[in-house]
């Protein structure tokens, strides 16, 4: 039965066909690999991409803090130059400054001649507001590529 020549044709169509099948699902089984990879990579891209937009955002709002502080510095450094000494003057001849005012004072002291520690007594604070703290303060660096502005 099997050797008829009809059964012969058929089952050589037959083992084609199985090959054929073979081939296509190892063809199938590489595509799907293939697929799987691309939705690996495309959820990894988008993830970066997500990363990168966040990042991003936090550095835009960090340059327009940057920004924002600049202005405030040049404000404040023309503000200065509004200050006479006789004002100054007035500043060191209170005896019982406002809290705020000894505070902030001292924090000026502080950082324009290189104290580590505020200082707590007024007549100390006072010896060092001199005649040339308003240049001081005038001159002080915050300028464009100063250390503390730098982003």
């Amino acid at each position: 039965f099997f050797s008829h020549p009809a059964c012969l044709c058929m089952s050589a169509r037959y083992e084609k066909l199985t090959d054929k099948l073979v081939e296509a699902r190892a063809a199938a089984a590489v595509a799907v690999q293939q697929h799987q990879t691309a939705v690996s990579c495309s959820e990894e891209t988008a993830h970066n991409v997500l990363l990168a937009k966040t990042k991003a955002a936090e550095l835009e709002q960090q340059v327009a803090g940057y920004e924002r502080a600049r202005q405030l510095l040049q404000k404040a450094q023309r503000d200065v130059q509004h200050i006479s000494k006789q004002q100054l003057e007035e500043v060191r001849n209170l005896t019982q400054p406002p809290p705020v005012v000894k505070r902030t004072l001292a924090c000026v002291v502080a950082v324009l001649y290189g104290h580590r520690e505020l200082l707590k007594d007024w007549k100390s604070i006072c010896k060092l507001m001199r005649k040339d703290m308003l240049k001081k303060i005038a001159e002080f660096p915050p300028r464009d590529g100063h250390s503390l502005l730098t982003v």
